[in-house]
């Protein structure tokens, strides 16, 4: 049996930079990541946030606040936006490339959610740049990385992380690792509302014991209509115009969370993306172009796109502290050794809705704190539970085996239940939120738990077996959105991208955070002030 100090669960910026803060401090790193190694994903997209002009952090953390609607954590935001210049110090000391001003300084500008310009970013080329940066970290502090690993089931006992169970698809086998910490950084369950499956690392947290915090609220980003390119908002903050067909604006104004754009970009025909206007960032945004007009025939440099509005990334996950560490049910219990960073995680940090920015910051802050700490625990501890980790081993392998023999009886398609979820998703738990609704979701969800339980595996291996991937990603995102929905019907207010046609106003009563465990349980934890005790910014009433 392997043992590790700190296993990490994904493949993307979070992951990567946990891991290399993790080696750095002398543990004994691992990745696991579910896809290829250096897949990577896109939470660098819209660019990143800090207040590189302002003379202190406190107007970004305001404004934090308010873009959450009063439900983040202010001690935490306070902490987050004031390491903000720290973190864009980092990226460009490691070969980042940021567009400059004038004065040869990182460029700030003006975008959605910020009362001051304070967006950073290298045009289509960031998200890339950060994780080719962060990858040279890893290997140069010698983290191990293995691509097509997927996470089975954490090992824990008595409320502690022992160790994980994965499938390695490059062999077929399942194998057992020890370890003294994990760290969850993989995925949230965005994909959920395109019928698709989710990552893992929260539903693994999940189904061990932790619960999941504020489940409820999205992050709604714009997309080319029939299709999956995103378009950032440092696009549209070098210039790029949202509009009507008919070439009118759409009334956007800059304090219009990405909810508020979204639901605007609804109500008319048809909206559109207007980048010639883009003038001198042009040459910034020459790769996403090319890659508009091959997947699409349209010249962006010659004509508008048709957009729509989808959930980009899901809030709500696993809650963690300021260290990262996964806690239960209340700020003094942490599930020991267990940590999150990143989109599997519910820092506090954006509360009710996220603005453009802080999604990146939030990654890169978030990692490197559950990397350090968790490196720093591990030194101190020893590894356990050699015996429960073999019969989870055991226990695993025939599940494993269940899934992939072909079963007599009702059996489903994935392709059939992934579109029944998708519909529910984007019916029920869309902008129009009710107590009809979510009820009638929780029913679909709940028979499509059961249905998913069943998913027909065509492929009997588990080598290299994509379908049974998929199977076992489908299934998390199903429990997950019914942890979601739940948490909605709970939370009978509208706040931030939450938005119920049967409570339209917000309730002082319910500032709080939302919890909700595998059994459907609901439970509540306090919102954290700010540093002193006593709110930052006191919420509206």
């Amino acid at each position: 049996m392997e043992a590790w100090d700190v296993v990490l669960v994904g493949s993307g910026l979070a992951a990567h930079r946990a891991a290399s803060e993790s080696a750095k401090n002398k543990a004994n790193t691992l990745i696991l990541s579910i896809d290829d190694i250096g897949t990577g994903d896109a939470v660098g997209i819209d660019g990143i946030a800090a207040p590189l002009q302002e003379p202190s952090p406190q107007v970004h953390t305001n404004d934090t606040i308010v873009g959450g609607d009063y439900l983040s954590d202010q001690d935490l935001v306070y902490s987050c936006m004031n390491s903000a210049i720290k973190q864009v110090d980092f990226l460009e000391k490691c070969g980042v490339v940021f567009q400059r001003d004038a004065k040869g300084l990182p460029d700030v500008k003006s975008v959605n959610g910020h009362s001051k310009p304070r967006l950073v970013t290298s045009g289509d080329s960031l998200n890339r740049e950060t994780f080719q940066v962060l990858e040279e970290q890893c290997i140069k502090h010698g983290v191990v990385r293995r691509g097509n690993q997927l996470p089975v089931s954490l090992v824990t006992k008595n409320e502690k992380v022992v160790g994980i169970i994965v499938l390695d698809m490059n062999t077929g086998r399942l194998e057992s690792i020890q370890a003294k910490t994990v760290i969850i950084a993989d995925s949230g369950f965005e994909s959920s509302w395109r019928g698709r499956g989710s990552g893992i690392g929260m539903d693994l947290a999940f189904r061990a014991g932790i619960s999941l915090r504020d489940m409820e609220f999205q992050y709604w980003s714009i997309f080319i209509s029939d299709t999956e390119i995103q378009v950032p908002h440092s696009l549209i903050a070098d210039g790029a115009e949202i509009l009507s067909s008919n070439g009118e604006g759409l009334g956007l104004e800059r304090t219009d969370s990405s909810t508020q754009i979204a639901q605007k970009i609804e109500e008319i025909s048809q909206a559109v993306l207007d980048a010639r206007t883009l003038n001198g960032a042009s040459p910034w945004w020459q790769s996403w172009k090319e890659m508009v007009q091959k997947r699409t025939g349209i010249d962006p440099d010659k004509q508008t796109l048709p957009i729509d509005a989808r959930v980009s990334m899901t809030i709500g996950g696993i809650p963690i502290d300021e260290h990262g560490r996964a806690i239960l049910n209340r700020w003094s219990r942490w599930f020991t050794g267990l940590y999150a960073a990143g989109e599997s995680a519910c820092s506090g940090i954006h509360g009710a809705d996220a603005i453009a920015g802080n999604r990146l910051l939030d990654n890169l802050v978030t990692a490197s704190s559950a990397g350090i700490h968790a490196a720093q625990w591990a030194l101190k501890t020893n590894f356990s539970g050699t015996q429960i980790i073999s019969e989870e081993l055991e226990r695993c392998q025939k599940e494993i085996d269940n899934m992939l023999q072909n079963r007599e009886g009702d059996v489903y398609r994935i392709g059939s239940v992934g579109k029944s979820l998708q519909n529910l998703m984007m019916q029920k738990m869309n902008f129009h939120r009710s107590e009809e609704g979510l009820k009638s979701a929780e029913i679909g969800l709940v028979d499509l738990v059961e249905k998913s339980s069943n998913l027909y595996c065509d492929d009997a291996s588990t080598l290299y077996n994509d379908n049974l991937r998929a199977n076992l990603t489908l299934q998390a995102a199903i429990r997950l959105c019914l942890a979601a929905t739940r948490s909605a019907m709970e939370r009978k207010e509208s706040r931030g991208s939450h938005i119920r046609e049967d409570f339209i106003d917000k309730d002082a009563t319910l500032l709080h955070h939302s919890l909700i465990n595998a059994n459907g349980e609901y439970n509540t934890l306090a919102i954290r002030k700010g540093p002193a005790g006593s709110w930052l910014l006191a919420p509206e009433q």
